[in-house]
């Protein structure tokens, strides 16, 4: 069961989405506003060729909750927890895509693989992942050409554990973190050495799905096929047929499908000490938690494409210090959102600060702010921020249009509300901005 621990957290995040971006003042008259929450019917949210597919099925009831648009989804998986219409999209993917490798794991080419002269190497290296440190001491030395290129991956996997153990203590008797993270650096390193995380990525690519997705479902599934892939002669076939990528640039999602994880992580450093980014700040955007290897590609990326303009490191603090997993996707939307508008309106001349999210000025004059939300309804919140960021607005360039581009869409009361604050607003904004 694929269900996301992070209600409460999201619940939260929920209501106060917009005091993050813009802060919150006491309200100062009496005016009327959307409820927070509100259950709608799913079918009111998506088209209907969405509502259900061939392995699964949305419940009638949505919520829409924290300005996003909350699904949950029946499905021969398992049930699933869609918090976004953009999670939604990735999650019906992911769906065809796991029915896709649960297909090739039954088939008859890949119980011949795994019963291969190829099966010894691989039960040893997924031993190895799973016990690195004890079956590096136990292997035997003449385990023939197949294994040669894995038993030096287990040495080298096993040094990497010494070091990290020399620094934290025993690896092997020692336990919190120090040795978790020990074991975790073994274990990846080996999976990387043995081409497992290469087949993965392969995988990935043919079903067009995100490698580093955190959907455990899917992931246990590529692993098991991608077992197959790097010990024996298990080719795919008959692969489903998916939309174009997994994410929102084409040349960013083949970045991350054909790259090593430690090139993206050089590349996209490169990215950010052009954009005059320093080693703190650099360091401070990889220690947070929340973003995955290819959320951090595609908004590096996506922001280096911004060329020389002022304010670009001020939007990667702010990111550095997303506090969940729909903060830092909120971040990755924004930048996209920011550079379409660059391509398709008028280019972006500078970015400024607006409480955690940041407003372009652009070369037309105008004044951008972009709420990547998928139901912006007018809520207190909304209403104050709404006057904050007007006068934030006025400071940094008096007399220029004022623009709100919002991702999904808005109630009427928030339409209203923001026309009479003196917004031009914009919804629907993927369309708008093709």
């Amino acid at each position: 069961c694929y269900m996301r621990n992070h209600r409460d957290r999201f619940t939260a995040y929920s209501s106060v989405i917009l005091l993050f971006i813009f802060g919150y003042q006491p309200l100062t008259s009496a005016q009327e506003y959307d409820p927070e929450t509100i259950s709608i019917d799913a079918s009111q949210l998506v088209s209907d060729d969405l509502m259900s597919g061939p392995h699964y099925r949305l419940d009638e009831q949505a919520v829409i909750r924290g300005y996003m648009n909350n699904y949950t989804m029946q499905s021969d998986f398992g049930p699933f927890i869609a918090e976004s219409d953009l999670d939604l999209r990735i999650l019906i993917r992911e769906v065809a895509a796991i029915a896709a490798l649960q297909k090739m794991s039954k088939t008859e080419a890949f119980a011949e693989a795994m019963a291969s002269t190829a099966k010894k190497p691989v039960e040893i290296a997924q031993k190895v992942v799973e016990q690195p440190v004890e079956t590096v001491k136990g292997i035997p030395a003449g385990v023939g050409r197949l294994l040669k290129r894995s038993a030096r991956a287990v040495s080298d996997a096993a040094e990497t554990l010494n070091e990290v153990s020399r620094e934290d203590g025993s690896a092997e008797s020692k336990t919190g973190d120090n040795s978790a993270k020990a074991m975790e650096t073994g274990k990846e390193f080996a999976r990387g050495k043995l081409g497992v995380n290469s087949a993965i990525r392969k995988l990935a690519k043919e079903l067009k799905v995100d490698p580093y997705s955190p959907n455990p479902v899917l992931q246990k599934e590529m692993k098991g096929v991608a077992w197959a892939m790097a010990g024996g002669s298990f080719a795919t076939s008959e692969i489903v047929s998916m939309p174009s990528e997994f994410g929102d640039v084409a040349e960013l999602s083949s970045l991350v499908w054909d790259s090593d994880p430690l090139d993206l992580r050089l590349h996209n450093e490169h990215l950010l000490t052009e954009m005059g980014a320093d080693e703190a700040l650099i360091e401070g955007f990889y220690d947070n938690p929340f973003y995955t290897t290819s959320s951090r590609t595609l908004l590096v990326g996506s922001l280096s494409t911004l060329s020389q303009i002022p304010g670009r490191t001020i939007l990667i603090k702010d990111a550095s210090e997303a506090e969940s997993k729909q903060e830092a996707e909120l971040y990755t939307q924004l930048v996209r959102l920011l550079v379409a508008y660059g391509k398709t309106h008028s280019p972006v001349k500078q970015l400024f600060s607006s409480s955690g999210l940041p407003f372009a000025l652009t070369q037309n004059g105008s004044m951008a702010l972009f709420v990547p939300v998928d139901y912006l309804l007018w809520t207190p919140a909304v209403s104050e921020a709404a006057i904050r960021v007007d006068q934030e607005m006025r400071q940094a360039a008096p007399h220029q249009t004022r623009e709100i581009w919002v991702l999904g869409r808005l109630s009427e009361k928030a339409q209203t509300g923001l026309a009479a604050v003196g917004f031009k607003v914009f919804d629907q904004s993927d369309e708008r901005l093709r």
